[in-house]
C-alpha cells in the first residue's frame, strides 16, 4: 500500500495571477492518479504560486517523480518551475521552523554589503517581502533570500 506524501510546488506565473487563474491547474492536477491538489496561493515572500498537494507513492524518490510528471503535465504555457518539496507525513506535523536573517545575514547570503541588502531592498521589487518586522529591522526567510540571490546571479549571467 502507498504511503500519502505531501508535496509543496512554486511555480512561476505567467503574467497576471488572480484566485481564479488556479482554477483550471486545480482540476488538472486532480485527474492524476496519485495526486490530489489541496491549496493553490500566491506567496507573500516573492510572488510565486504555490500548489500544495497529496500524493499517494512508495517513497520519496516515486512521491517526487510523481509530483513532477503531474506538475508538468498540467502547467501552462509561460509558467515555469522553481522549486519542489516532498514531505512526509510525520514532517507535516512537526512546527515549521524558519531560519529567519535581518540585514547582517542577508548580506552574507548574498555576498555584498549591508549598504547593498538596503539598496535592494527599497529598490529591486524582486527582493523578498520581510515576514516579520523586529526593532532590530526587517527580518527575511532564508530561503527567499537565497532564491532571490540565484535569480540575480542567473539574471546577470544572461
Amino acid at each position: 500500500m502507498a504511503d500519502t506524501w505531501y508535496a509543496e510546488v512554486a511555480v512561476d506565473p505567467a503574467g497576471t495571477w488572480s484566485e481564479g487563474s488556479g482554477l483550471p491547474l486545480f482540476l488538472a492536477l486532480h485527474e492524476h492518479d496519485g495526486v490530489r491538489c489541496g491549496q493553490i496561493r500566491v506567496s507573500d515572500n516573492n510572488g510565486a504560486v504555490v500548489l500544495t498537494l497529496q500524493v499517494d507513492a512508495d517513497g520519496l524518490v516515486a512521491a517526487n517523480t510523481l509530483v513532477l510528471a503531474a506538475v508538468g503535465d498540467v502547467l501552462p504555457g509561460g509558467m515555469t518551475l522553481r522549486a519542489v518539496r516532498v514531505l512526509s507525513e510525520e514532517e507535516m506535523r512537526r512546527p515549521c521552523e524558519q531560519h529567519l536573517v535581518g540585514f547582517a545575514e542577508a548580506q552574507d547570503v548574498l555576498g555584498v554589503s549591508k549598504q547593498r541588502v538596503d539598496q535592494l531592498v527599497k529598490g529591486d521589487p524582486r527582493f523578498p517581502k520581510p515576514v516579520a518586522r523586529l526593532r532590530s529591522g526587517p527580518a527575511w526567510t532564508w530561503d527567499s533570500v537565497a532564491w532571490y540571490g540565484d535569480e540575480r546571479a542567473t539574471a546577470a549571467a544572461r
